[in-house]
């Protein structure tokens, strides 16, 4: 996943093609997921209070909510 990708799909997803970037969409998703999963393994005691799957939903949702307002530069 790189810049021009991330571009690529924040265009699309702001012009209203949000399946026409869906394997960039897929990337992001399972980068989240490494990292959520990183920061249990890291951070054992949070999986009492929430669920790996609520943490990686979450942080999505608002990925995507917040690259529909915000394009990011490519340089």
């Amino acid at each position: 996943l790189n810049t021009n990708d991330l571009v690529f799909w924040v265009t699309e997803l702001q012009a209203g093609r949000p399946n026409a970037a869906e394997p960039t969409f897929r990337k992001i998703a399972a980068r989240v997921g490494d990292l959520a999963r990183a920061s249990f393994k890291k951070f054992p005691r949070v999986g009492r209070f929430v669920e790996l799957d609520d943490v990686i939903q979450n942080s999505l949702v608002r990925l995507l909510a917040a690259f529909r307002e915000v394009r990011p530069t490519s340089r």
